[in-house]
């Protein structure tokens, strides 16, 4: 069954593909014109129920704000407006991890709408980042970043008044920088349907990407049990009346000895491929929830437990250390190293060059945003 994808604009990531049909639409973010290409699609399979998803978080934004436009066939797998904004705001989110008992970063509240005020008292360094990502995706400047890190208050106030100039007048979160580099974060998702939450599948994140509008999207990823992070997704997942899949960024405090979770994802991005790669696909528990007349068409392959990277493995092995040097090693000798973007059902040889030059382009993307010397003193 090939995916209809919608995305703004043509990219070779999904050019040359056999499973997938692309369909570049420009403004496809508009809430209109969504409506209206999407509506269209049920026009042109008329027997069929369609799912619709979205890739980022203002995309799945739209889609639950304007899902009762939809025609009947289109299948929305989300909550509505209201929860999806009470779970992904990042300030509902920490008031929720307070009412619950998950552990939550140390946060502070700076508001955008005024000037810049006194930051000296912080317990710097500090991460900052802006509470709402939908709305932050809308503002572009030079020096733009998804995260901000701060080591003092000269940096953050430089940073803030640059983001306030540039027409950003929403909150940002200021949080302690929790010490430890990339091989300290987590990464868990689980599937909340009619039947309850079922068991989160959490990950261990090895490599982070660095790059400023990639920053903390991980790179390389080995699934783990960890039954604290399962049960705080549990928590999380009821408390909130969540449904449907959610991700949760978490990540392990060597001060306080316990993992800490940062925000709650609404849409499957391109690193849940973790979970198909290690054996848990996310797409039966859909079909079955929502789609169930086509659940009889669902098919088991076991196949060999892989682990999610989009990094060649030499450059893996260079920031690894210890036990996981040789874990990774052994995946990479036994081919189980999954990349998200290349699947043997796919087989074009101009697909193939396309992954091989974009591993290859990961040397110098770390290179120059996350050299070993800064790596090691992020240890």
């Amino acid at each position: 069954m090939k995916s209809i994808l919608l995305p703004t604009v043509p990219s070779a990531q999904f050019a040359h593909s056999r499973i997938l049909d692309a369909r570049p639409y420009r403004r496809i973010g508009e809430g209109d014109v969504m409506v209206g290409i999407v509506n269209g699609l049920a026009e042109e399979f008329p027997d069929e129920t369609l799912m619709l998803f979205g890739a980022a978080d203002w995309f799945v934004e739209e889609i639950v704000r304007h899902r009762d436009r939809l025609a009947p066939s289109i299948v929305v797998p989300y909550p509505d407006a209201a929860t999806v904004a009470k779970a992904t705001g990042k300030v509902e989110f920490g008031e929720a991890t307070s009412r619950l008992g998950v552990p939550y970063p140390e946060t502070y509240l700076i508001d955008l709408d005024r000037p810049v005020g006194e930051l000296e008292a912080l317990p710097y360094p500090v991460v900052a980042k802006a509470a709402s990502t939908a709305d932050f995706h809308t503002i572009d400047f030079a020096g733009k970043q998804k995260v901000y890190d701060a080591p003092d208050e000269e940096t953050l106030r430089a940073q803030m008044v640059e983001a306030r100039e540039a027409g950003f007048r929403g909150e940002f979160l200021l949080q302690r920088r929790i010490r430890g580099g990339d091989d300290h974060m987590r990464v868990a998702t689980c599937f909340v349907g009619s039947g309850g939450v079922q068991a989160p599948v959490v990950g261990r994140v090895l490599l982070e990407e660095h790059t400023p509008g990639a920053r903390g999207n991980p790179a390389v990823i080995l699934v783990e049990p960890f039954p604290d992070i399962e049960d705080g997704v549990r928590r999380l997942a009821e408390g909130l009346g969540w449904r449907g899949h959610a991700n949760f960024d978490v990540k392990w405090d060597p001060d306080t000895r316990r993992h800490v979770f940062f925000e709650l994802n609404p849409r499957l991005g391109r690193s849940n491929f973790y979970l198909t790669a290690s054996g848990h696909n996310p797409v039966p528990a859909l079909i079955r929830e929502y789609a169930p007349q086509a659940a009889s068409h669902l098919r088991s392959r076991r196949g060999r437990r892989k682990a999610y990277s989009i990094l060649p493995a030499p450059l893996i092995l260079r920031y690894v250390r210890g036990r996981m040097f040789w874990r990774v090693l052994v995946l990479w000798l036994t081919g189980r190293l999954a990349h998200p973007l290349w699947s043997w059902r796919d087989p074009s040889p101009r697909r193939w060059l396309y992954v091989q030059a974009y591993k290859l382009n990961q040397y110098r993307k770390f290179h120059r945003h996350y050299p070993l010397r800064q790596a090691r003193m992020d240890a």
